[in-house]
């Protein structure tokens, strides 16, 4: 298998895919340097991936080959929600047992409900991975530019020590993690819990659960995130709740380590905003989480009768 990473990028504007060429650049000429040991070139999806994909099905099927042959995970990751398929792909690369190194410059640090413990995008993500944060904030408008590049050295020279350190040298990868035997039919998004709308959901969703005696457990993204990884591993099935158009990132990782462990989750996405892409007609979920799911629920009476079924 080569050792190579793969580097994922959010792709709908022009100054997030630029960044990530040039992130590539960069890792590419410290690989040439020799500090990442037997490493090949990253492979960048929009940059390395087949020509001529037909369909979203392909572009998922050919990103999930493609994390298979590598050995590691890097990429920018600004933003509380982020990409959803770049969410998916660091989930799915957490239970393949890959080092995941993320960029993150943004000085906003974020709580999950009334907890008093703030963390770079969330504490999943600081879980799964290892954050290269530099979160300055320049006050003022003189030598702006400047003082921004100056940022970006900072994060970089931090990521390639973080990258050093799990590619320096040619160490076996982590044990891939796997589903446990079941304890709970159901596993809840912790995300339904932090909207009236989602907590109302939940609510009906656990009487259907209940009524039809069936188990289930809360995912809880507030307190140990390795209990509530190893009790989604324990569960059945999971239900996501990606009912916006872009899910939170946790529910994306959760979904891919659900994919990661062979079992498809059901995602709850009621949402009827749809876009285009080019000339192609889309619907509003990323590619990652549509096809990585189970069914795509729509609504409150589907996901009811799916689990009376």
């Amino acid at each position: 298998m080569p050792r190579r990473l793969y580097v994922q990028c959010r792709l709908f504007n022009v100054n997030d895919r630029l960044a990530t060429i040039n992130l590539c650049d960069r890792i590419d000429r410290w690989i040439d340097m020799g500090l990442l040991v037997g490493m090949e070139h990253t492979f960048l999806p929009i940059r390395d991936d087949p020509v001529n994909v037909a369909n979203e099905l392909e572009i998922f099927n050919n990103d999930i080959a493609a994390i298979n042959e590598c050995s590691g995970l890097t990429g920018f990751f600004d933003g509380a929600t982020y990409d959803s398929g770049c969410s998916f792909e660091i989930g799915y690369a957490y239970t393949l047992g890959y080092p995941i190194n993320l960029v993150t410059t943004d000085f906003f640090k974020w709580t999950p409900s009334g907890s008093s413990n703030f963390f770079y995008c969330s504490q999943l993500l600081n879980t799964v991975a290892t954050l290269a944060a530099v979160p300055d904030m320049n006050p003022s408008i003189s030598d702006y530019r400047q003082k921004n590049l100056e940022q970006l050295e900072r994060v970089f020279s931090i990521l390639q020590n973080n990258l050093v350190f799990d590619f320096g040298t040619i160490k076996p990868l982590k044990p891939r993690i796997e589903a446990l035997p079941i304890e709970y039919d159901y596993y809840l998004d912790p995300n339904f819990q932090y909207t009236e709308a989602g907590r109302y959901l939940q609510n009906q969703i656990v009487d259907a659960i209940k009524a039809a005696n069936k188990t289930f457990v809360y995912g809880n993204n507030m307190g140990l995130i390795l209990t509530d990884i190893e009790n989604l591993r324990k569960s059945g099935r999971g239900i996501f709740y990606s009912d916006v158009f872009e899910p939170d990132l946790d529910s994306g990782i959760l979904q891919g380590i659900a994919y990661g462990i062979g079992r498809k989750p059901y995602t709850y996405a009621s949402n009827s905003k749809q876009y285009l892409e080019g000339a192609d007609w889309y619907g509003y979920l990323n590619c990652m989480i549509t096809y990585s799911a189970e069914t795509i629920v729509t609504s409150i009476n589907e996901l009811t009768g799916l689990i009376q079924s």
